[in-house]
């Protein structure tokens, strides 16, 4: 008598274990248990994807670049209490700056990449006092903004300030109030490029004819307001996240390119920024770094011009001809404890060369300062 038990979807017979049917079952449940573990591998794979999808996220985000600080410039030794704005002219080889003064006015300064003061000015009527300066060579004129509505313009001489410089205001065709300006840069072929605080980019025809808005770029791709705005010779963009101080690159048309963490040189309050050239004369004169202006704290204190390079300098031809001499000990000096010197020295810590003629012969050599 064969036994029949009944279940929920399906027949099972009391039969011998080693009957067809028996083994087509067991067949059957393995195969459907392969297609299970198949389709559960098939959904963690897409999940993430389908998750990215849905919420718009990045699944494969930009590259992680790296930073060298080259040197600070510290706002003190230029004789300002918080940078702001950074914009470099070429025909002077300077950096233009805008900030604060030790005074709390609102100035102009401009410094040679070596750090040597060139000229200042009070920062003129209806500019406005903010990171949003860049330096135009077509038109020899400073160039800021405080929306993508209008910009304003500062007449410079040869790239450099002049005294008595006054601001003037041009509207802009196309531009918009509904957003702050956060950044302005110039790039190669002399438009101005307005960054605004929803992190577009309007850009503005280039030269002194009628200013107008040719087309728009989107850097919304970094997910964060953003602040100041550069341009480097090969067309990329800079600009600095606002709560992440995270310094985004990005191509001529938006695109997210690179991130850096700017907390890894402890920068506290990141302004304007440039792209120019270094101060190392050993470097090849094609090689650029970023500069970066620092506010520093409430007070000004860390405020001031970072110099920031993304990879090893690169050594000029003139560098890498100079010839390579070689170095001989001549002789050793004992200067302590049985030496020829009457007092001797046991703890030399400087040392000098006198030469002058004026100076009595008697006088005239070496001095060691002892510590």
């Amino acid at each position: 008598m064969c036994t029949t038990l009944s279940t929920d979807r399906y027949l099972w017979r009391k039969m011998p274990p080693d009957s067809p049917a028996i083994i087509r079952i067991g067949e059957t449940m393995r195969l459907r248990a392969l297609a299970a573990l198949i389709v559960a591998v098939l959904l963690a794979v897409a999940s993430p994807l389908m998750v990215g999808a849905m919420t718009g996220a990045r699944t494969h985000g930009p590259a992680k670049g790296e930073l060298r600080l080259v040197r600070i410039i510290k706002a003190g030794d230029i004789d300002l209490l918080r940078p702001n704005g950074l914009a470099y002219s070429p025909e002077t080889q300077s950096l233009i700056i805008s900030g604060t003064a030790t005074d709390r006015s609102s100035v102009l300064r401009s410094i040679t990449l070596l750090e040597k003061p060139l000229a200042e000015l009070p920062l003129p009527a209806g500019v406005p006092s903010s990171p949003n300066v860049a330096y135009d060579p077509l038109t020899d004129q400073l160039v800021s903004a405080a929306s993508t509505s209008a910009l304003f313009n500062v007449p410079v001489v040869a790239g450099n300030l002049t005294s008595g410089a006054r601001g003037s205001a041009a509207s802009v065709q196309g531009g918009s109030t509904a957003e702050r300006a956060a950044g302005v840069a110039v790039n190669a072929a002399g438009e101005k490029l307005v960054l605004d605080t929803a992190g577009n980019v309007s850009v503005v025809s280039a030269g002194k004819g009628a200013a107008r808005v040719t087309r728009n770029l989107s850097l919304a791709s970094a997910g964060e307001e953003l602040r100041g705005l550069a341009t480097a010779p090969n067309g990329h963009l800079f600009s600095i996240g606002v709560a992440t101080r995270t310094l985004y690159e990005f191509t001529s048309a938006g695109s997210l390119l690179v991130e850096r963490d700017l907390n890894e040189l402890n920068v506290r309050s990141p302004q304007g920024l440039v792209v120019a050239p270094t101060a190392d004369t050993n470097d090849a004169p094609s090689l650029t770094s970023l500069y970066l202006a620092d506010a520093g704290d409430a007070d000004g204190l860390g405020a001031g011009i970072l110099e920031i390079a993304f990879s090893e300098p690169v050594l000029s031809q003139a560098a890498l001809l100079a010839p390579q001499g070689s170095v001989t000990l001549v002789k050793t000096v004992n200067t302590g404890a049985g030496s020829t010197l009457n007092p001797d020295s046991p703890d030399p810590s400087g040392l000098a060369y006198i030469n002058d003629p004026n100076v009595p012969a008697a006088r005239r050599g070496l001095v060691i300062a002892d510590g």
